[in-house]
């Protein structure tokens, strides 16, 4: 964005709302590929992995399909649906800060759920921490945007000169 000079909320915007897609498919894949896989339980809809990379072949929550839900579509709907109906484009760097509060959120609520790994800080695992400046960085965009007058980029509402470069990235 900045050789560029194109407005950073605006490219990270452009970035938040096609990451879902991507976090679906990543998702997927690890399912897939047997990996990132869950705690042991006892729910109805458990999945047992084939033995690979020291799977245990005991019943595991699937976490990798908790988050290609939960990071993928639930992320990607309430993105299009802020864009849509609320027209978030309007207050720049709105689908940014959605999106990392969601996705930071999203990720620590699947934690508790998923295959520990080392654990940081007593009880807190990797994931909750890098995941937690994430949901404060997204809450804090979300509070300092909507404080913001809104822009146009609706209906050949923008500048010129703002025109211009969003051209100049699609």
């Amino acid at each position: 964005a900045k050789s560029r000079k194109l407005p950073l909320f605006r490219v990270g915007d452009m970035a938040a709302i096609g990451a879902p897609i991507g976090l679906f498919l990543v998702r997927l894949a690890n399912f897939a590929n047997q990996e990132l896989y869950g705690r042991v339980t006892d729910v109805s809809w458990a999945v047992i992995f084939k033995d690979s990379f020291g799977a245990d072949r005991l019943p595991r929550h699937p976490s990798q399909l908790y988050e290609a839900f939960l990071e993928g579509i639930v992320i990607f709907v309430v993105l299009w649906i802020a864009t849509r109906k609320f027209k978030a484009l309007t207050r720049p760097g709105l689908c940014t800060g959605l999106f990392l509060l969601m996705y930071g959120s999203f990720r620590i609520m699947v934690e508790f759920v998923r295959e520990p790994d080392a654990t940081l800080f007593g009880p807190l695992t990797r994931g909750m921490a890098y995941s937690t400046p994430m949901v404060i960085i997204g809450l804090m965009m979300v509070i300092y945007v909507l404080r913001q007058p809104p822009v146009g980029v609706y209906e050949g509402e923008p500048q010129d000169e703002e025109k211009a470069k969003l051209r100049a990235v699609a």
